[in-house]
């Protein structure tokens, strides 16, 4: 039976952030148990969707991450998060992955460089004993991309505007991946959607319907996943 889908969709102009929608599969409440926790985990995995042009894919040097924090912090980023995975598609593909495994630095724009992922596992480590469900990352970004062209949605094409190229490869990566957790016996929840966008539709046509194409954007991928996937809530 298909389920309401709750996505927290966040278009944002330059900006690094994402926010997990209210399910109790991120509920942070100290009072809950390790026990009870730990008897309702099962096969159910909780996904984030991160998307995007320069923000989401990653330009920070690895390196720079390491200049105000403990040697143990600094060894975890490098060794990975186990309880948080991420599958990523990064700069048209010359920086990726083809199975999931765990958030660590090197997934951004290129090896040398990270993305939001690495802030969002840190975090979903630090609760992750309050945490109903493990946390899957699912990255597809391209950097000095915009809204206007690549990202075009079908319901902003019109006979002189195609479909964003970008837009079709995230919605197949989309598919591709959760049909490769599927096939791990795992059951995929697709909890948020971040999309973080920037200065390449602050042009005068871009942004004059940079309102219309993002209304259109989460409505086509909010869509798109209603349609196709039928286990998340």
């Amino acid at each position: 039976m298909k389920t309401n889908l709750l996505i927290s969709i966040f278009l944002l102009l330059g900006l690094s952030s994402c926010k997990i929608s209210n399910s109790s599969s991120f509920n942070t409440n100290s009072s809950i148990s390790n026990s009870t926790i730990q008897e309702e985990k099962n096969n159910n995995i909780d996904v984030i969707i991160l998307t995007g042009q320069s923000n989401a894919e990653g330009h920070t040097w690895n390196n720079e991450l390491f200049k105000n924090v403990e040697k143990t912090q600094a060894k975890q980023y490098i060794d990975g998060y186990d309880n948080v995975k991420i599958r990523f598609n990064c700069n048209n593909g010359l920086n990726y992955c083809k199975d999931f495994q765990s958030v660590k630095l090197g997934y951004g724009l290129s090896t040398n460089q990270f993305g939001p992922e690495i802030g969002i596992a840190e975090y979903l480590n630090d609760v992750h004993e309050f945490l109903n469900n493990d946390v899957y990352i699912i990255k597809y970004a391209v950097g000095g991309t915009s809204l206007y062209s690549d990202w075009r949605s079908p319901s902003s094409s019109t006979n002189n505007t195609q479909i964003g190229k970008l837009y079709t490869n995230l919605i197949n990566y989309i598919d591709e991946s959760i049909d490769l957790l599927k096939k791990q016996d795992l059951v995929p929840s697709i909890k948020a959607i971040c999309f973080m966008q920037g200065e390449s539709d602050s042009t005068s046509i871009g942004s004059s319907v940079y309102e219309e194409l993002e209304d259109n954007f989460i409505k086509d991928i909010k869509n798109h996943i209603e349609t196709t996937q039928n286990e998340i809530v």
